[in-house]
């Protein structure tokens, strides 16, 4: 009889939230479609905060890696660094012995070999070679992948999307505080991050960024506010320096920190903002195209159409694009209420199916 190599079961490994940074999102949502289409989905969490069934500590209780027995064992990364390459040949080996298909999506990859010492090198070089598949957020990652001789047949590329489920124990969360800013002034702009991060020696997410935008606005848009979602305090001395530089904009732009859905308050923005100087396929760069909401973006990497594309790191640029979304604001909302936004669950599916057949 031959053997049944249908889909049933999938693990997930990586971080589950809170916090609510993209990959986190990602990989709760993929599981709710997963689950939702009849798979059974188990998350091997890294977070360890969420107890709850089909959710598997490894923070605190790593031999449970050893009970990775899914059809497909999905391994969810951003970068290659020493320690996420040593963990990527750790899972390699337990789907290795455990006789299943062992693949990495990449959500992002600031990190370029060429600046690693030698021990991370040969590192990331072995675990590539010993890793079959890949899903790619973007062009560039798999661009990059294949400079590294990973076969281009095995890279497919899946947008990260998936679109929330709006739930009022979400909403519930965001402290009463954050309601009585939102209700005090407009228009609203928002952004976020999952932490305070550096790319090149420079802030990451455009956190600084932010900060000059409303400082700009604020005499054009007296009563703007402008909603900055943290989800994790990580550089103390970096977030006072930017505290700092709230002068004159104390009343106007609020620093949201904590593990807090974010998708809460992209529904009660006029714009949201995307100054990354580096990036994968946001996820809240879809949630607002999906929520209709303008949505403004560095031009680092392609971004989904119908975003509203700036120079990076360019603070005049954006706040050029920012002026003139808020000066025609019934045109931009018009546009982008004409999107059509899909999530992409069933290339997915389709994808394991297709490894699972080479198998």
């Amino acid at each position: 009889m031959a053997e049944d190599k249908r889909l049933k079961k999938i693990d997930l490994i990586g971080h589950y939230p809170p916090p609510y940074g993209g990959i986190q999102v990602h990989i709760q949502r993929l599981q709710t479609y997963l689950e939702d289409n009849g798979y059974t989905c188990i998350v091997y969490d890294f977070n360890g905060t969420v107890k709850r069934k089909n959710i598997i500590d490894i923070k605190h209780n790593l031999p449970s890696c050893f009970l990775l027995n899914g059809d497909i064992i999905n391994y969810h990364a951003a970068g290659m660094t020493l320690s996420n390459s040593l963990a990527i040949i750790f899972f390699r080996f337990i789907s290795f012995i455990n006789g299943k298909t062992f693949l990495i999506t990449y959500h992002s990859m600031r990190n370029n070999l060429l600046f690693y010492n030698n021990l991370t090198r040969i590192v990331a070089k072995l675990f590539l070679r010993l890793t079959p598949y890949f899903i790619v957020v973007n062009q560039d990652i798999k661009d990059r992948l294949v400079s590294l001789n990973v076969n281009s047949e095995n890279v497919k590329i899946i947008s990260p999307f998936f679109p929330p489920v709006i739930n009022s124990s979400d909403i519930e969360l965001v402290p009463s505080h954050v309601w009585d800013f939102i209700n005090s002034h407009h228009p609203i702009i928002s952004a976020n991050a999952s932490s305070i991060s550096f790319y090149f020696e420079e802030d990451l997410y455009g956190i600084d960024m932010c900060v000059e935008l409303c400082k700009s606005l604020i005499e054009s848009y007296p009563n703007i506010g402008f909603i900055f979602s943290l989800a994790k305090l990580n550089n103390v001395d970096y977030f006072e320096k930017l505290k700092s530089r709230l002068q004159g904009i104390e009343n106007n732009f609020l620093f949201l920190i904590g593990p807090y859905p974010f998708y809460p308050i992209l529904l009660k923005s006029h714009i949201f903002v995307r100054p990354t100087n580096s990036d994968g396929d946001a996820v809240s760069i879809w949630e607002s195209l999906f929520f209709k909401i303008p949505t403004i973006a560095s031009d680092c990497v392609s971004r989904p159409a119908g975003t509203i594309i700036f120079k990076n790191r360019n603070n005049l640029d954006l706040l050029n694009k920012t002026i003139m979304v808020l000066s025609e604001y019934d045109k931009y909302k018009m546009k982008v209420e004409s999107l059509q936004i899909n999530h992409n669950g069933k290339q997915y599916i389709d994808f394991y199916n297709l490894i699972l057949s080479n198998k």
